[in-house]
C-alpha cells in the first residue's frame, strides 16, 4: 500500500512539472555542455617524452641482494646501539632521532625485519673515490618490521610496523 502511494505521488509530481506553465521553458535534453580539453602540440609532447625517457633509462636497478645487505647492516646497527655510525650526517635531525631512540625505546629492544615489500631506485650518480669511481644510488624501500622488548609491567611485547627507509647504496661503477 505504501509503495503504491509513493509511486502515485511521483507520477503526480512528474505530471505537474511536465505540465508547468509554458513560460518556464523547461528542457530535459541537456544538463551541461561538454568542452574538449586541448592537448599540447605534437612537437612539444615529443620533446617532453624524449627528455623524460632519457633521464629514466640512465638509472640502473639496484639488486635485491644489495638492498638486503644494506637492510641487514641497518638492523645490526640498531640492535647493537650503533645507529649513529650508520645514519649519515646529512640526515635531517640526526641528533633528535638518536636522542629519541636512546630515551624512548627500551634498551633491550631488538628490531627484526619481517618483509622487504617494495624497493625503488630514486636517484643515481657517479662519484669519485680513492679506490675508483662509485655508483651512488638513493633507494627507497618499504620494510615490515617488528620491535621486540620486555616490559616490566606487561611482559614480552611485540610491535609491528611498516615504514619507508631511504638508503644510500654505494657500489663499484662499471660503465
Amino acid at each position: 500500500m505504501k509503495i503504491i502511494f509513493v509511486r502515485y505521488c511521483m507520477v503526480c509530481l512528474l505530471a505537474i512539472v511536465a505540465g508547468a506553465s509554458p513560460g518556464l521553458n523547461l528542457k530535459a535534453s541537456e544538463f551541461r555542455a561538454f568542452s574538449l580539453i586541448r592537448s599540447p602540440s605534437s612537437e612539444r609532447s615529443n620533446l617532453v617524452s624524449q627528455s623524460s625517457v632519457a633521464l629514466k633509462t640512465d638509472i640502473q636497478v639496484v639488486s635485491s641482494k644489495m638492498v638486503q645487505d644494506a637492510v641487514s647492516k641497518l638492523v645490526a646497527a640498531w640492535n647493537s646501539n650503533g645507529l649513529s655510525t650508520i645514519v649519515t650526517d646529512s640526515f635531517i635531525d640526526k641528533s633528535r632521532l638518536l636522542d629519541s631512540v636512546n630515551s624512548q625505546i627500551p634498551r633491550d629492544a631488538q628490531l627484526r625485519v619481517l618483509a622487504i615489500q617494495n624497493t625503488r631506485t630514486l636517484n643515481q650518480h657517479v662519484a669519485d673515490s680513492p679506490s675508483g669511481k662509485l655508483l651512488v644510488s638513493l633507494v627507497s624501500t618499504t620494510l615490515r618490521t617488528q620491535l621486540e622488548f620486555n616490559d616490566p609491567a606487561q611482559g614480552f611485547q611485540r610491535r609491528e610496523g611498516t615504514n619507508e627507509y631511504i638508503l644510500r647504496i654505494k657500489q663499484r661503477y662499471t660503465p
